[in-house]
């Protein structure tokens, strides 16, 4: 199999992966993205980054599940079994190892600025300065609340 080149490369690398949901609940899908973080994790190398809206959605039997009331969207990180090598163009191929890493929610900076976001965290990564692994939880967490607050009221909150 061969694998495109990598949208965004540095340290680590990333795909952009199309988005092509096959599950109702996938359909709140805004941004998918492959990471290859070798030597982030001593099992694996590749995770699965997305970014979900929590709409709902037509068709949905159930809401999506919220951390808080006001949650808007979800940042999800998901280590991918390294049995099963990804193709960042075929979404199916992406075999997750459980439990998740982490799965974030915000609210508050609409569809455009959350897929930005995501797109800054992804050069961050990249950039070998944030990793995907469920041990910096707390950071992500901290950037995203900082992102929002920033975008939010236009202070500026804390540097990544």
């Amino acid at each position: 199999m061969s694998i495109r080149q990598p949208d965004r490369h540095g340290v680590w690398s990333a795909w952009r992966v199309p988005i092509e949901p096959l599950t109702v609940d996938q359909r709140g899908t805004l941004d998918l993205w492959l990471l290859h973080c070798p030597g982030a994790h001593a099992a694996w190398s590749y995770w699965g980054l997305s970014l979900l809206h929590l709409r709902p959605l037509k068709g949905e039997s159930r809401p999506a599940f919220k951390q808080y009331p006001d949650a808007e969207y979800e940042v999800l990180s998901v280590a991918l079994d390294p049995d099963y090598p990804p193709n960042p163009d075929d979404a199916k191929t992406f075999r997750a190892l459980h439990p998740i890493d982490f799965a974030l929610q915000f609210h508050g900076i609409g569809d455009v600025n959350a897929i930005s976001m995501i797109e800054k965290f992804v050069e961050l990564v990249v950039a070998g300065r944030l990793s995907p692994d469920t041990d910096y939880r707390s950071r992500w967490q901290e950037l995203i609340w900082g992102s929002v607050e920033h975008l939010t009221t236009g202070h500026p909150v804390g540097s990544a």
